[in-house]
């Protein structure tokens, strides 16, 4: 039995955001979201970046953000994406048990470090697709 597109590239045609200060982290996550079909991946290492991203080539249908950027949450901006429809799917280093916003309660967190697996059953589950 041959999987379905939907399976083995979840993303296929998708736009997605990477917000992540680590450069090697962002990459690998770029990688992953490739091997997954991403259609376009725009990638920052700030807030401020990843704004201007959304602002240029937004919407995007995921977005994998950190929770703690340099020192700033990303809370307020998952809270701006998910209100424009994008699926938000936080990582962090900190506790995978913390507390979300209820506008994005429903989010996925992935504690670093994880498994590609992992990411992609997420990323599944995020966009409706188990």
């Amino acid at each position: 039995m041959t999987p379905r597109a939907e399976e083995t590239q979840p993303l296929a045609g998708a736009r997605c955001l990477v917000v992540d200060d680590e450069f090697l982290i962002a990459l690998d996550y770029e990688r992953i979201l490739q091997a997954a079909g991403a259609a376009r991946i725009a990638t920052a290492g700030t807030l401020a970046r990843a704004r201007t991203a959304i602002a240029q080539q937004g919407p995007f249908a995921l977005a994998l953000l950190d929770i703690d950027v340099n020192g700033e949450s990303s809370l307020p901006l998952a809270r701006e994406l998910a209100a424009a429809g994008t699926a938000v799917v936080f990582t962090t280093g900190l506790s995978s048990r913390m507390v979300l916003p209820s506008e994005v309660a429903g989010a996925i967190v992935l504690e670093k470090p994880f498994q590609d697996s992992a990411l992609l059953a997420a990323i599944r589950h995020s966009l409706g697709r188990p």
